[in-house]
């Protein structure tokens, strides 16, 4: 469980590299206003096989929808690029 634990840790100072609002924990909340956009962003990750959710109002407060990243210890650096990129190319400003 240990191991697991450290992939993880190095995953989430991986991703924070990229993102400046990161948390320290392996659930990642990324801002998205409103509904349609974090629904949007949400199905274009699935097409390419994240399991992303979104998370919009009324379950969180509107304008501030969020989508929901859960990182796990068989999750990849080139995955977590993957996402990256795929929100750039979707407009999304990373560091």
């Amino acid at each position: 469980m240990e191991k697991e634990r450290q992939e993880i840790k190095k995953l989430i100072k991986f991703y924070s590299a990229f993102y400046q609002e990161a948390s320290s924990t392996h659930i990642q909340a990324i801002k998205v206003k409103g509904n349609f956009a974090v629904k949007q962003i949400s199905e274009k990750l699935a097409s390419h096989g994240f399991d992303i959710r979104a998370l919009m109002s009324p379950t969180v407060r509107q304008g501030h929808e969020i989508l929901r990243l859960c990182m796990h210890a068989f999750n990849t650096k080139h995955q977590i690029e993957d996402f990256i990129n795929i929100l750039k190319n979707q407009g999304w400003k990373f560091r």
